[in-house]
């Protein structure tokens, strides 16, 4: 149900903050010359996306896709990672093209020692060949082949980074791939 959706989103960001916290706190405090552990070092990036509206009026609108990017993207920011490293993308700000550019000034910009986080907070679809999309936006129901984000080109994005790690969580119907449009259907308003 989308209320227990909710709750597991908000159980994973408060894990992340305890986690974080207790991780750099750790770091903070060390005090010997031993060589750094890996996932501790470096600089840490966000992009967080959340889209509630959509451009294609047939999709229907999500309550607190945009309140959940923000709250992780706040997270961030209140944990000290620098306003330059942190991007914000909500509704018409996160079009395909904004999207996809984000990512790829965030791979041009992450070091080798670096952490990138990526979360993404919309609807998803599949469509006739199992193909799943993130959808944005300027998505077109009748066109997502062309107007949506492909997940596997984002997977594949992601994996092309070379930072030391990259964290991805996805907030969508269809994530797994296994679904198709016939079945997204019913999220849309005819």
């Amino acid at each position: 149900s989308s209320n227990m959706l909710k709750i597991w989103t908000i159980l994973l960001i408060l894990s992340l903050a305890i986690f974080g916290q207790t991780v750099f706190a750790q770091l903070e405090n060390e005090t010997t010359t031993a060589a750094p552990q890996p996932g501790l070092q470096g600089q840490r990036w966000v992009l967080s996306v959340g889209i509630c509206k959509f451009a294609d009026t047939r999709i229907s609108q999500l309550r607190f896709c945009g309140k959940d990017a923000k709250s992780f993207a706040d997270y961030f920011l209140s944990d000290g990672v620098p306003e330059a490293n942190v991007k914000l993308l909500l509704d018409e700000e996160a079009t395909s093209a904004n999207v996809i550019s984000s990512l790829a000034q965030f791979k041009n910009q992450v070091g080798s020692n670096d952490t990138f986080f990526f979360a993404y907070s919309s609807h998803g679809a599949g469509d006739e060949t199992n193909r799943t999309y993130f959808i944005t936006f300027d998505t077109v129901v009748d066109n997502l082949a062309n107007t949506a984000i492909p997940m596997q080109s984002i997977k594949q994005a992601l994996e092309n980074f070379g930072c030391l790690n990259v964290v991805f969580v996805v907030d969508t119907c269809h994530r797994e791939g296994s679904k198709s449009v016939q079945k997204y259907k019913p999220h849309l308003e005819e």
